[in-house]
């Protein structure tokens, strides 16, 4: 059923067809980085369809594995490891502590650390 959702609206807006796609054909043109990962006991996408891509895929890659299956709770290894390849493709702004609380808690024009006696 949400497969079936999911291929209506690729095909409407990117005009492909999800079902035709083989992306081991695919991979050896693509240079966009790339982490897969896959639960070792996943019996809707078995592990060496990842295998397959990861070994023809032409950009940076890296796969990580874990225990569970296709609807497991995934580990804090693989969300640090998210974290770390989002942080290396992104290369994001390197922003304060105290900027990041201003931001977040929308304080205008208080500054922290303001009205402290120094």
């Amino acid at each position: 059923m949400a497969v079936q959702y999911m291929r209506r609206v690729i095909e409407k807006k990117a005009k492909f067809d999800i079902m035709k796609l083989n992306c081991v054909l695919v991979a050896p043109k693509t240079f966009i980085p790339v982490l897969f990962g896959h639960a070792s006991d996943d019996k809707f996408i078995q592990p060496h369809h990842s295998d397959l891509i990861s070994e023809s895929y032409a950009g940076d890659k890296n796969i990580i594995k874990f225990d569970g299956d296709h609807n497991s709770s995934r580990p804090q290894f693989f969300y640090d490891s998210v974290s770390i390849f989002f942080y290396n493709v992104l290369h994001p702004p390197q922003v304060s502590i105290a900027e990041k609380l201003e931001k977040y808690y929308d304080l205008g024009d208080l500054k922290l650390g303001s009205g402290v006696d120094e």
